[in-house]
């Protein structure tokens, strides 16, 4: 729990980049400090780069964001500084592994929002196209009734 509170912001430190989270608490989300916003702004750096359009048709590869992640110095750097703050002694062993599982579970959700976007531009475009065949049907229909005629 020191090493999660040691990642709260104060309430009386918001400032522009919470604005987002400040609307949305509702009494339940903590303000990151600048430190764990930059750990998950080089996470979602991975992730939109695995991710672009035609590199991830039905699979997220995640241990290899994972991984680039977890060895990237800056993410690193960011934790160790959270980890000297947190007032506690943690072996580097355990502070690698709760890294790894901070990282896997912000994957994760993102990856959750991920397909969540995914499946709705897929419907949406389904509804398209019916609506377009639709219209091609009623044309076509129309067309050989007037063909018929005389």
């Amino acid at each position: 729990m020191s090493l999660l509170t040691a990642c709260k912001e104060e309430a009386s430190n918001v400032n522009e980049s919470l604005k987002l989270i400040a609307s949305l608490t509702r009494g339940g989300l903590w303000n990151p400090t600048k430190k764990a916003q930059k750990i998950f702004l080089r996470a979602e750096h991975y992730f939109r780069n695995n991710t672009k359009p035609g590199q991830c048709e039905r699979f997220i590869n995640m241990n290899v964001m994972i991984e680039k992640c977890c060895k990237d110095t800056e993410v690193v750097a960011f934790f160790d500084d959270i980890v000297s703050e947190s007032s506690l002694e943690i072996d580097k062993r355990v502070s690698k592994d709760m890294l790894h599982s901070i990282i896997n579970l912000y994957l994760r959700v993102r990856s959750f929002s991920f397909a969540r976007d995914v499946i709705q531009k897929h419907k949406i475009n389904q509804k398209q196209l019916k609506a377009k065949s639709l219209r091609k049907e009623i044309k076509r229909a129309s067309k050989e009734k007037d063909d018929r005629l005389p």
